[in-house]
């Protein structure tokens, strides 16, 4: 995938939490834990953006670190065909 297909995946993800109330930062082209950290009232989300829905072991793991250290929920947005698609990670699944 292209790094311009991935940003501008990014950027679509970020703009549904926005219209969803969330106040979004875009850590663009870090290969931090998250791609998105999106943060309304006491909730926050980390969201990492996949297009094919493909997340490593190893980034797994660390998303589910962050959670439980600092209580950040972790969350996968990929596509399915032209539609967004949400999953929150769990230890089981």
């Amino acid at each position: 995938m292209s790094y311009r297909k991935g940003a501008n995946f990014e950027r679509r993800v970020k703009q549904y939490f926005e219209r969803k109330g969330f106040y979004v930062v875009r850590s663009a082209g870090s290969h931090g834990t998250f791609d998105l950290l999106a943060v309304r009232q006491f909730t926050v989300l980390g969201i990492q953006c996949k297009i094919d829905g493909k997340l490593s072991t190893k980034e797994k793991k660390k998303m589910l670190e962050a959670y439980k250290k600092y209580g950040i929920v972790p969350i996968l947005a990929y596509r399915d065909g032209k539609k967004l698609k949400l999953r929150y990670l769990t230890d089981q699944g």
